[in-house]
């Protein structure tokens, strides 16, 4: 004997009821605006604003260092600059 279908789910992003049709599959949420907030939602880097701010200087420190030591090896001239940063951070 098969399973009865639900007539109601709740969405699985705002929760809101949601009626369930006679065929085809069941849905996961009320809508594509629920749909794609779950999916942003879920997707979202774990890295805080500080996480990030703390990379990124560590980013230039790095650059810093191995720019100072291709100076010191003589393969770059002593009075060139550090050339911008390609990601678009200031150096």
């Amino acid at each position: 004997m098969a399973h009865e279908r639900p007539r109601f789910i709740r969405c699985g992003n705002c929760n809101k009821r949601v009626k369930v049709g006679p065929v085809g599959r069941i849905p996961v949420f009320c809508g594509n605006a629920c749909r794609q907030q779950s999916f942003v939602k879920n997707t979202r880097s774990p890295l805080t604003a500080d996480d990030w701010r703390r990379l990124t200087a560590d980013n230039r420190r790095q650059r810093l260092v191995i720019w100072r030591v291709l100076q010191e090896a003589g393969l770059i001239p002593a009075d060139q600059p550090l050339p911008p940063d390609k990601s678009g951070n200031a150096a």
